[in-house]
């Protein structure tokens, strides 16, 4: 049982016994995210802690063995930090940054330790883009200088004789001084080393002498988010247009050596730079560097630099023809008129560095510009049309392109880069065809013993009986298996006998296993200077029998224990092809790309190229598009032959697809019509060649046809990969034809959004569903499909591109001053859900302001509060935080939260406030503390103000006291003023004489109330004013009717009048008559949402039903007990009660300490009657005069009839 056990983990075992003896330690990693840097805590034991920084990897060497436990995404530190690992020995840990514009801090504990990545800020990314810029220039410039040779260590060649030990270190320690010839070991003068010495030393000084260095002049363009550029040179004046824009600063110019003036040509959407040459520059030479969003350009003195050039593609057609630029990350192009020369030229920013157009191209009906960085077409015709697709620009029009078929076949040839590879001779063809693929495809495992190391001899050593050896058996043991001469003939026969009776025996384990298991026990036995051999071998034979995992387990031993491994290119093609079988295709690259130039063409070369091209398209996310580099028309049929199908097929499928997203239909039909012919295809394989087909029928322009194979593939419903991809190309298309609109799109790609997951078929859904919602107005639901692809490839160009997307979306939602593209709902929706893509600065305020005023306007008070809040707490601070602060407080107040603006007004920084915010805040808080029914905190915050707005504030605090009074002492100083203006009131001057007239017909000083009538009843224009002003000042007193309700009143509703009118004057039934509907109302409410308003009038009703003393009110009063059983008298009702009192005592507070339910009402108005029957009157009457309580309206109005004084 022990023996299975060891040999059931055969890798296992081999790695146990070449690691290190050492424990490894396990590191895990706490991530912080601060303010202004991001820290990463690593906790574990670790030596020696050394930490250095080089591009955008820290490298962190530690002195004993340790293991990385640390994932950037899931610790919210992805925008910094992008991957992590440790090498072979466990011995450096590397940490791989978002960019290199950061500078580490390191620092140490006792039980852990840790670094700092602090971002560099816009100015130091410029200063070390220029300092880079300036290295490298001094770099190159500097000649060249020959060392002479090292001396030896003196550690190993002895002192010569009479030479003391100090005095050989000192000969030692200076190395680079030509020592004397008889007290060092220097070479003799003959060698070559030192003939070479003083030639080398010469040169470079008479060179520098001669042609001094003319320094570069840099301009760093710092952009905020990733931009794509075009950058080219026509005379003496370099160009460089981005796709984003961005106001040049002086500052980014490094000097001014080589160019004369930069300039700024405005653009609103682009940024146009023109670059001035020095006079002083015969050639120019631009160089370019991208870093994140950082461009910098250098142009210096020397020969033009030469870019990565981008394929141009002709495709010559019998209806129309193209010129196709294979080139991704194209951004939107630019019709830009050159001021200089006066041609029109077409731009095309491209996002990968170093791509451009080289040499420059003549076309017929345009030509492309010789560029640094991406395209620059000019057209020579009006009819030229240049579109940006998927991948790449297409340039034709619309009776085709002028070309011809020889003398595209020409500049294609010519063209780097170009898709079709270089022609070979038919005998390399056939060889190609004909040859063996590199890697052992074969099943091996069959011939276990071609690789089954020999046997390693045994040493004959003398033991005593008993006595164990080396492989753990003992003497006696080793004689039983080494029979002596004479017994093997015997035993044989005994054998033989013993197989024609003994039972057949059943294998436990299949064969396969069986032959791992010996080869894994043979190699164990093999010394350790062959181990690595046969484990190759081992490697090859799991590989044959496709157990990928096993084989790739084997090979990364192999090389840890022989590092030699990795010189062998025919070692690194079998490790990069088991790599690509085990879907690790970014260690495939690196592994197969440095042997494209090591095999001959008949040798390999293009199984090679092709295995790493196919690693480069399966990379997810993909990094380059490339062009098939061989040609796998000619492979199909020879060398992939002996590929699995599975694997042929991937193959033929990504150089099909690849064939046509290039335009080269040809090779595209020919490979499909080879797959076509092949028997027993897989369905999956099936339904995939019938997409490509379908997708070539749609390069062709038969759309028919490639809808009917589109539709064949989407039939398959278990092949969802298929499917989902059949599925959105097939609704594309037929939105392009005309079939359907783009409503029925969105139903139709809706369906397929969970259909197939995790590949750019999901990517181009989501991104293709977000950008028809738009169109059609569904901004929230855009915004969720971008968000949804934005967070599942976090890591990918297309993913930074939509967040680019979604924030511009938003910002042209909600950055408008008018009307709204949406509904106040959904505007609500986006913007809690999308609240991070707001903008900071100023844009970003004006687009919470516009919100907010947008939800005042629908009457989302409360939301408007939520949105305004944050702003306030989070994205403002001194004076426009105090601005913000009283916007905010007034909607509070106007949502009738007092409570909640008095929180906002107290949160102000008062010593950051301008005095016109201060004085602001004063007042609403005076308006505040009137709402919380706090009025002597009003008077005691205006006492030493005399403004009219003060004026204003204690005359409605005067109204809703009930303190006629100080109405009088307010308005009646205006009066003579009002008279005199010699023009109608306006609306606050009706408010205060209405006020007045109100106070004096309450007072019942009737004199006062006719001369305000006679002053101002012929100067209210408005008629329902006037109305209502009439209706207060009659001279027959005030008359109060049934239709009060209807009239049109200042400011002043029914409840009003009960409260402060009808109430005081103890007009019972006028108070039963205007509350009674508004109880009614309140019968709806649950006993819970009751307000102490809504009790007060409950309670008024009640006074009203018990002084009218009748059956009929009694019996009104027991059904309100009933219903509002929950209501209470309290002490806050204390001043609406002694609003009934003008000469009699009021009620004390003592008396409502305890709150008094409805039942108790009658008892607590017995017990202060005279507050209820008392009427105030200018003179005193008789007792027996004394009038009763109305019980009509009439009868109101009778006893409401003032007496003269």
């Amino acid at each position: 049982m022990c023996m299975v056990l060891v040999l059931a983990e055969p890798l296992a075992d081999v790695r146990a016994q070449d690691a290190a003896a050492s424990a490894v330690e396990e590191i895990t990693v706490r991530a912080q995210k601060n303010k202004d840097f991001t820290r990463l805590i690593f906790r574990g034991k670790i030596e020696n802690f050394n930490v250095r920084f080089i591009g955008a990897t820290v490298r962190i060497q530690t002195g004993n063995p340790v293991s990385l436990n640390f994932d950037p995404a899931a610790s919210g530190v992805s925008d910094s930090v992008i991957g992590s690992s440790t090498d072979a020995t466990n011995r450096t840990i590397n940490i791989t940054l978002a960019s290199k514009n950061f500078r580490v801090r390191k620092f140490e504990s006792n039980s852990f330790a840790g670094i700092d990545l602090i971002p560099l800020t816009p100015e130091e990314i410029a200063k070390k883009a220029a300092d880079e810029a300036k290295a490298e220039q001094t770099k190159k410039d500097t000649p060249t200088v020959l060392n002479p040779p090292k001396a030896k260590p003196q550690s190993i060649v002895p002192p010569a004789a009479g030479t003391k030990p100090t005095e050989a270190a000192d000969a030692a320690a200076k190395p680079l001084k030509p020592p004397a010839a008889k007290k060092t070991d220097a070479p003799k003068p003959s060698t070559p080393s030192e003939k070479a010495t003083p030639k080398t030393e010469k040169k470079p000084e008479t060179k520098v002498a001669e042609k001094p260095v003319i320094k570069g002049s840099v301009l760093t363009l710092p952009f905020h988010e990733r931009a794509s550029a075009a950058i080219y040179t026509r005379g003496n004046i370099t160009w460089a247009v981005f796709d984003k824009p961005l106001q040049l600063k002086p500052e980014w110019l490094s000097n001014q050596s080589t160019i004369d003036s930069v300039s700024q040509i405005p653009h609103r959407n682009f940024t146009i730079i023109r670059l001035n040459h020095a006079k002083s520059l015969t050639s120019s030479q631009v160089i370019i560097k991208k870093d994140e969003s950082t461009w910098s350009v250098e142009v210096r003195n020397g020969s033009p630099s030469k870019p990565t050039p981008i394929p141009v593609l002709t495709e010559i057609k019998s209806t129309i023809s193209r010129v196709f630029l294979n080139i991704l990350q194209t951004a939107e192009p630019l019709d830009f008129v050159d001021p200089v020369i006066g041609d029109r030229l077409v731009v095309v920013p491209v996002g990968l560095p170093d791509m451009g157009i080289d040499p420059g191209r003549g076309f017929v009906d345009f030509s492309l510009l010789p560029t640094q960085q991406g395209i620059v077409i000019q057209p020579l015709t009006d009819e030229t049309i240049i579109k940006v697709i998927r991948n790449g620009v297409q340039i034709t029009s619309e009776k085709g392109l002028k070309l011809n078929s020889s003398r595209a076949a020409e500049k294609d040839a010519n063209a780097t880069g170009a898709s079709t590879p270089a022609p070979v001779s038919a005998a390399t063809a056939q060889a190609i065809r004909q040859s063996r693929s590199l890697l052992p495809f074969a099943p091996q495992l069959s011939k276990k013993k071609d690789f089954l190391p020999p046997p390693e001899p045994e040493k004959k050593k003398k033991g005593k009986k008993g006595e164990k050896k080396e492989g753990g058996e003992t003497a006696s043991e080793e004689k039983k298996e080494e029979p002596a001469k004479g017994e093997e003939k015997k035993d044989s026969g005994k054998d033989a006998a013993n197989a024609k009776t003994a039972p057949l025996k059943i294998p436990l384990v299949p064969p396969i296993l069986e032959s791992r298991r010996e080869m894994i026990d043979a190699i164990n036995k093999t010394p350790s200077r062959e181990k690595a051999k046969y484990r190759v071998a081992y490697a090859k034979a799991l590989f044959g029998e496709e157990l990928y995992a096993e084989a790739l387990g084997a090979l990364t031993v192999s090389s840890d224990a022989d590092h030699n491994l990795l010189d062998d290119k025919y070692f690194m093609v079998l490790l990069g092809g088991t790599q690509f079988m085990q879907h690790h295709y970014a260690d495939a690259i690196d592994s197969l790309k440095p042997l494209e130039n090591q095999f001959g063409i008949s040798e390999g070369q293009e199984e090679v190229k092709l295995l790493r091209w196919a690693a480069q398209e399966s990379l997810f996310p993909r990094t380059v598009v490339e062009n098939v580099p061989v040609d796998v028309n000619g492979l199909y049929g020879g060398l992939l032959q002996s590929y699995p199908q599975s694997l042929r097929f991937d193959l033929a499928l990504l150089a099909t697809e690849n064939y046509i997203d290039s335009g080269d239909q040809k090779s595209a039909k020919s490979l499909l019509d080879a797959m076509e012919e092949e028997l027993d295809i897989p369905p999956h394989y099936q339904n995939s060649v019938m997409f490509e087909r379908a997708k070539l029928l749609e390069a062709q322009e038969q759309y028919k046809d490639a809808m009917y194979l589109y539709g064949k593939v989407t039939e398959d419903v278990l092949d969802y990969q298929n499917r989902a991809r059949a599925g959105l190309a097939l609704t594309m298309l037929k939105l392009q034809v005309g079939d359907i609109t783009k409503p029925q799109a969105l139903v139709e790609l809706e369906k397929l959004r969970n259909v197939w997951r995790g590949d750019y078929t999901e990517i181009n859904l989501l991104g293709t569903l977000g950008q028809f919602y738009v169109d059609e107005k569904k901004y929230l639901e855009g915004l969720r499909s971008w968000r949804e692809l934005v967070n599942n490839y976090p890591n990918i160009q297309e993913s930074l591109y939509t967040a680019s997307v979604m924030k511009q979306t938003f910002i042209s939602l909600f950055d408008k001053s008018g009307k709204f593209e949406v509904d106040p709902l959904t505007a609500l929706a986006a913007f809690f859900e999308f609240r991070e893509l707001t903008p900071v600065g100023v844009q970003g305020d004006q687009i919470v302001r516009n919100l907010v005023d947008y939800f005042i306007d629908a009457d989302l008070l409360e939301n408007a509060a939520a949105v305004l809040t944050h702003q306030v707490r989070f994205r403002s601070a001194g004076e426009e935080q105090g601005r913000l602060s009283i916007k905010l407080a007034s909607i509070q107040l106007q949502n009738r939260r007092p409570d909640l603006a008095l929180e906002v007004l107290n949160f102000m920084k008062l010593d950051q406030l301008f005095p016109k915010t201060l004085e602001q805040r004063k007042y609403l808080m005076a308006h505040t503390y009137l709402e919380l029914n706090k009025p002597f905190e009003v008077f005691k915050l205006l006492a030493e103000d005399e403004s009219d707005e003060a004026d204003a504030i204690r005359l409605e605090t005067f109204w809703r006291m009930g303190n006629w009074f100080g109405i009088m002492r307010l308005v009646e100083p205006q009066l003579r003023g009002y008279h005199k203006l010699g023009r109608y009131l306006k609306t606050p001057e009706i408010r205060n004489i209405t006020m007045l007239a109100m106070a004096y017909a309450i007072q019942q000083d009737r004199p006062k109330l006719k001369a305000v009538r006679d002053m101002f009843i012929n100067e209210i224009q408005d008629k329902p004013k006037r109305e209502f002003f009439d209706y207060i000042t009659d001279d027959e007193g005030v008359v109060f009717h049934k239709d009060l309700t209807e009239t049109v009143q200042l400011e002043t509703t029914s409840e009003f009048m009960a409260r402060q009118f009808y109430w005081p004057n103890k007009e019972w039934p006028s108070v039963e008559n205007v509350l009674k509907p508004l109880v009614e109302q309140l019968r709806t409410k649950p006993p819970g949402e009751l307000t102490a308003d809504d009790q007060e009038i409950v309670v008024k009703l009640g006074v009203a039903l018990l002084m009218r003393n009748d059956p009929a009110s009694l019996k009104e009063f027991q059904a309100l007990q009933r219903d509002f059983s929950s209501v209470r008298l309290t002490k806050d009702m204390l001043p609406s009660l002694n609003a009934l009192v003008y000469k009699t005592d009021p009620i004390p507070d003592k008396d409502l300490e305890k709150p008094i339910a409805l039942r108790e009402l009658s008892a607590f108005i017995e017990a202060h009657k005279p507050v209820f029957t008392n009427k105030f009157v200018m003179e005193e009457k008789p007792a027996d005069t004394a009038p009763t309580a109305p019980t009509t309206a009439a009868g109101a109005a009778a006893a409401a009839a003032p007496v003269a004084p």
